[in-house]
């Protein structure tokens, strides 16, 4: 991310940006904050959601069935289609 946001030379300003979270149990609220600041530092409105945007998962494979979750991101990506 780091790498993304200030090596490239175009301008994010105003580009809608959403980041999603996967670990194998809770305390995502830190890295979850820290992918968020990089939308707000360029400028970029950030796609809200009904819930956190993070789904667990320990084993490969697991977190594709957190349904939950996925549910929730679905939603947020119609919403802004």
């Amino acid at each position: 991310m780091t790498r993304l946001f200030f090596s490239t030379g175009f301008d994010k300003t105003m580009k809608v940006g959403a980041s999603v979270v996967v670990a194998r149990r809770g305390g995502l609220s830190a890295t979850f904050d820290e992918l968020n600041k990089f939308f707000t530092i360029s400028g970029m409105p950030i796609a809200a959601s009904q819930y956190w945007n993070s789904v667990y998962g320990g084993a490969p494979g697991e977190a594709a069935q957190d349904i939950k979750e996925w549910h929730i991101e679905r939603k947020q990506v119609i919403r802004y289609r």
